[in-house]
């Protein structure tokens, strides 16, 4: 029997995980069958079971994947002005047009319809992500009147335009999107911080 080195279930296991975000991304939840994912990750559908009860476990663990958006404020330790404008940085980098490609591999822009259409837990998963955006948000709020409202609105934004910047269809309109919404929440974030003129 052949023996493989230390580490390489887990290395299979990253690679089916990052194969199936890219095919859940291109052609959804419900279309990627356990047979395309391996094919397209180069393995054996019998090895699939090796890492995964079902297709299911699968699917949740791609909706828990956190964003690079949720790594990258959950980093960030500074606090009042310098946290707002570090926040601020981190949305206009994720709205950035140039990072239009990179984004729909962020759960919350990849997944909207499938987890609205696949149950519950998907549900539950997805909304688990927009709530910890918000907590981001607030937190970096803390000092502000009706913190968690702005964060959800931030939030609300940001997404919202993710979405539909990847989905319209034309490049300009995307990038007007994405830019307004980069902006307005830099303004929003940052404008309590600049004192009278």
């Amino acid at each position: 029997m052949a023996r493989y080195p230390t580490g390489h279930k887990d290395q299979t296991r990253q690679h089916l995980v990052d194969t199936a975000r890219e095919e859940f991304r291109r052609h959804g939840f419900e279309a990627a069958s356990i047979d395309k994912l391996m094919k397209a990750a180069g393995l054996t559908r019998g090895g699939f079971y090796a890492h995964f009860a079902s297709k299911e476990a699968l699917v949740q663990e791609v909706l828990g994947i956190p964003s690079g958006l949720h790594n990258r404020l959950r980093e960030d330790t500074s606090t009042g002005p310098e946290r707002r404008a570090q926040t601020a940085e981190a949305f206009e980098t994720y709205l950035d047009p140039n990072a239009r490609d990179e984004r729909v591999m962020c759960p919350m822009v990849a997944h909207p319809m499938d987890a609205y259409r696949g149950g519950d837990s998907r549900a539950e998963l997805y909304g688990e992500q927009v709530t910890g955006l918000i907590e981001l948000l607030e937190a970096a709020l803390e000092d502000t009147p009706d913190a968690r409202r702005e964060a959800t609105l931030l939030a609300t934004l940001a997404i919202g335009a993710a979405i539909l910047g990847r989905a319209v269809g034309d490049d300009d309109l995307a990038s007007e999107i994405e830019n307004t919404a980069a902006s307005e929440v830099r303004r929003r974030l940052t404008a309590r911080d600049v004192g009278p003129g």
